[in-house]
């Protein structure tokens, strides 16, 4: 019976975590990249879930303004990434690096991320994000 509690309250704590706008027919569709990374993503309410297929805008990168440059990073190259608040249109990825530098990126805070684990496939937006951990990457995407 616990197990069936656990359950429900963890489909409807996903179904919180900001999926935004859903194809027609109600499915979450994930964008399929070249590369699958596996994270562990924290979301604003302080759900944890495991996801794979991990992809913000169908990209396996991390774009934005750094300073008054563009800049781009590799998920490869991420250990851990921290999103705060930084406008009302913006939020501050705090990219913790596998080399061990710290890099902020400025991104815009409606950019939706995918994903997908063993309950749900899910969509949600990166200002709804608090955390994410770079578990590993999988291989390339079939």
């Amino acid at each position: 019976m616990h197990k069936q509690w656990l359950l429900i309250g963890m489909m409807a704590a996903i179904l919180g975590l900001g999926m935004g706008n859903v194809g027609g027919d109600g499915v979450i569709e994930i964008p399929q990249a070249v590369r699958n990374f596996s994270v562990t993503l924290t979301d604003a309410s302080g759900l944890t879930i495991e996801l794979t297929n991990f992809t913000c805008e169908g990209k396996t990168f991390f774009s934005g303004k750094l300073g008054r440059a563009d800049a781009s990073v590799d998920f490869a190259d991420i250990r851990t990434v921290t999103i705060k608040v930084h406008d009302e249109e913006n939020v501050k990825l705090v990219l913790a690096l596998k080399s061990g530098e710290i890099v902020s990126l400025i991104m815009d805070k409606k950019l939706a991320c995918y994903g997908s684990s063993e309950i749900a496939d899910i969509r949600i937006a990166l200002a709804d994000i608090r955390q994410i951990g770079f578990e590993r990457r999988i291989g390339d995407a079939s």
